[in-house]
């Protein structure tokens, strides 16, 4: 064992080179969203704090497991979780 299993569970993860498809506005301030922090991740909810242009923190409703940096965070609306709002890079 390399570490305790509670030790993987995050409540925020920070996310660079943050990508915006759609309107760029649209994540102004605090956020209400859903992010995958990996493929087979079934999304969850939290508010998305923008920390610059391209940087921002996802604080989770619940902690998540194993955030990985280097994989991809999809953020989508909250209101039906199938439009995408931006993707970045877990730092």
């Amino acid at each position: 064992m390399l570490g305790d299993e509670d030790r993987l569970f995050k409540k925020q993860v920070a996310v660079g080179g943050l990508n915006l498809p759609s309107d760029p506005h649209i994540l102004d301030g605090d956020v209400r969203c859903i992010a995958k922090i990996r493929y087979a991740h079934k999304g969850a909810p939290c508010t998305l704090h923008r920390t610059s242009a391209d940087t921002a923190v996802l604080e989770f409703d619940d902690a998540q497991r194993a955030p990985s940096p280097g994989q991809f965070a999809v953020i989508y609306d909250s209101d039906t979780g199938e439009h995408v709002l931006a993707a970045g890079v877990i730092e």
